[in-house]
């Protein structure tokens, strides 16, 4: 994950920090956005992510709404993969994900070993329409 951009948007302050602190020591450059709509303003404004870990349950909109608003900005900033981070194992919800376009699904609480290597997987890898 050396020096690439990845993008955050969750509002759990300490679930912020441990995937920033994780990430930041496989040396990944951390962006984090507490809201829905700020994540999507970062996206449309900056420069591009290498990833996109996404939260379902937002304060502003969900992460469905998120999500689903991400398939004009990919046209438009070019392609990075989402991973849905939730803390709900319902194989519905994971299955509605992967069809909008997600990477992948990982369930909260996870440890710090496995989330980088479930994120690494998904770096490089092609996006899903």
């Amino acid at each position: 994950m050396n020096g690439r951009r990845i993008l955050v948007i969750e509002d759990d302050p300490d679930i912020q920090r441990f995937i920033t602190t994780v990430l930041k020591l496989e040396g990944a450059q951390v962006v984090v956005a507490t809201r829905g709509n700020e994540g999507l303003s970062l996206i449309a404004a900056d420069d591009p992510f290498d990833l996109i870990i996404l939260d379902l349950a937002l304060p502003d909109i969900t992460g469905w709404d998120v999500l689903d608003s991400l398939k004009p900005a990919f046209r438009q900033k070019g392609h990075c993969p989402v991973v849905i981070f939730s803390a709900s194992a319902d194989m519905q919800k994971r299955e509605k994900a992967l069809k909008m376009g997600a990477a992948g699904y990982i369930v909260k609480p996870v440890g710090a070993r496995e989330l980088v290597k479930r994120l690494t997987e998904h770096i490089g890898a092609p996006v899903r329409d």
